[in-house]
């Protein structure tokens, strides 16, 4: 008789991923998922999220590693900022005493 072994995956829930670093706060979970490609996850219930600890190494194993002698790209507003004219400094008038 054969024997069949099924192996049970792992689930992450936010605190997991929280304690492992990948995100801090469910607002950078929103963006990692919806402009990263961080795997969204499966509902457990209404209002329980889970993810596969299989699926968040593969997004992990898939993300550029940084090195630390290029500056990683700027993104939203900052990049923006940094795309305009630099702005003079204000000159500041002496008081009259």
């Amino acid at each position: 008789m054969a024997t069949r072994t099924k192996t049970l995956r792992s689930i992450l829930r936010f605190c997991d991923l929280n304690n492992r670093g990948i995100v801090s706060n469910y607002a950078q979970l929103r963006v990692l998922i919806d402009r990263h490609g961080f795997p969204p996850g499966h509902m457990l219930s209404p209002n329980a999220r889970f993810w596969y600890e299989d699926e968040v190494a593969a997004w992990l194993n898939s993300r550029p590693l940084y090195d630390g002698t290029t500056r990683p790209p700027l993104a939203g507003g900052a990049a923006k900022r940094a795309a305009r004219e630099p702005v003079a400094p204000y000159r500041i008038k002496a008081a009259k005493h």
